[in-house]
């Protein structure tokens, strides 16, 4: 009997990245096709550019593909978090729509989840892709949280990362509507490994999570 796979992948304005994304995962999909079926959340968090209309073309022809549509930008977290509440699989994956958290690497996430892992942490091995500004808003970011909470982060840890779905359900028991996603997961404290990758650069456009929105989340870990 197949297990189930849930990925979840929250975007704004990422029309030009999304038919690349779609393909990489593609071929990954094919790869767990015998063991896994799989459906896949995309979150449009409010897009303006056009997305909307490029995710629902790909949905209409591959039933894997579902949508949740915000009314307006909401913010990365509250996108993942309602991935995450509307996923059915036995284990959620949730990556970036921009291709910087590489799809490739879904199976080795997976092979982990199977040997008894779960929380799969992806941790970036290399930032110097990433513009100055985001990497001085990381740094600032695990600076503080490391300060106030007694459950550091893994330095360069990102929100690449396959929960098991007891951690899930735990996950979406919180209320909190300023929130870290990675934070939440990382406090709840189940079995956790990391897979270590290189962020490539985009493909296309600019990063789309304004700095100040990232850093006006609440700390709450």
């Amino acid at each position: 009997m197949k297990k189930s796979l849930s990925v979840v992948i929250p975007f704004y304005n990422e029309h030009e990245n999304l038919p690349l994304l779609y393909t990489e995962l593609q071929r990954v999909f094919e790869t767990l096709a015998d063991r896994y079926d799989i459906e896949c959340i995309f979150v449009n968090d409010g897009s303006t550019d056009g997305s909307d209309s490029v995710i629902q073309s790909i949905s209409e022809k591959d039933p894997r593909i579902k949508i949740i549509e915000f009314s307006r930008n909401f913010g990365k977290e509250l996108a993942l978090s309602a991935g995450i509440a509307h996923s059915s699989g036995e284990a959620v994956l949730m990556l970036d729509a921009d291709l910087q958290h590489p799809p490739s690497l879904i199976s080795d996430f997976v092979a982990k989840w199977e040997n008894g892992v779960e929380v799969v942490i992806g941790v970036r091995k290399t930032t110097e892709r990433l513009p100055l500004l985001k990497r001085w808003g990381s740094a600032l970011y695990y600076k503080i949280s490391n300060a106030i909470s007694k459950n550091n982060p893994l330095p360069n840890s990102t929100d690449y990362r396959l929960i098991d779905k007891k951690v899930a359900r735990e996950f979406i028991r919180f209320t909190e509507t300023n929130r870290i996603t990675r934070g939440l997961i990382d406090w709840l404290g189940f079995k956790r490994e990391v897979i270590y990758f290189h962020s490539p650069a985009r493909s296309h456009g600019d990063a789309q999570q304004k700095i100040c929105k990232m850093l006006s989340t609440k700390i709450s870990v």
